[in-house]
Order: C-alpha cells, then sequence, then structure tokens
C-alpha cells in the first residue's frame, strides 16, 4: 500500500496549529508567573494582617492598663501632660 503526501494545505493547517498551541502556551506560563508573584504578595499581607490583628488582640486583652491608654493617647493623638515639653525632629 503506497503511502499518501500529505498536501501542502494540510501542513500548513499543522503548522498554523502547531503555532497557535506554542503561543497559547507562553502566553499560559505568563500568566500563572503573573498569579504567582500575586498569590505571594496576598500571603504576605495575610501575614502582615495576622501580626496587627495578634497586637490588637494583646491591647484588648490589656484594656484597663492605663500605660496602653497613655500610649495610645501620645502616639496616636499626640496628647502630652500638662507642663510637659515635646521637642519635635523637624521635617524628615
Amino acid at each position: 500500500m503506497r503511502k499518501r503526501k500529505a498536501s501542502v494545505l494540510t501542513k500548513i493547517v499543522v503548522f498554523t496549529l502547531i503555532v497557535v498551541a506554542v503561543l497559547t502556551l507562553i502566553n499560559l506560563h505568563g500568566q500563572i508567573n503573573q498569579l504567582y508573584a500575586r498569590q505571594t504578595a496576598l500571603a504576605d499581607a495575610v501575614e502582615r494582617q495576622a501580626d496587627i490583628n495578634e497586637a490588637f488582640s494583646h491591647v484588648l486583652e490589656r484594656q484597663d492598663d492605663l500605660s496602653i491608654i497613655e500610649h495610645f493617647a501620645r502616639e496616636r493623638y499626640g496628647f502630652i501632660f500638662p507642663g510637659e515639653r515635646v521637642f519635635s525632629r523637624g521635617l524628615d
């Protein structure tokens, strides 16, 4: 039995399909890399938020402690005691 040679049109179609498949794989590889970078950034954000939540939990456990209240009054709201002097560093 003789083998029939593939026509030029068949070769062009097969070549085109191979090129499309390769380009699709390259595109998917780029998308995977972007999503991996996004996953890493989100995992870091979750870890930072867990640390913040732990700090707030610690504060809530000690909410009756006056030193915590004083710390927030000074750091967050800039309160000072009467007669106390505050020296600023200037603009950084």
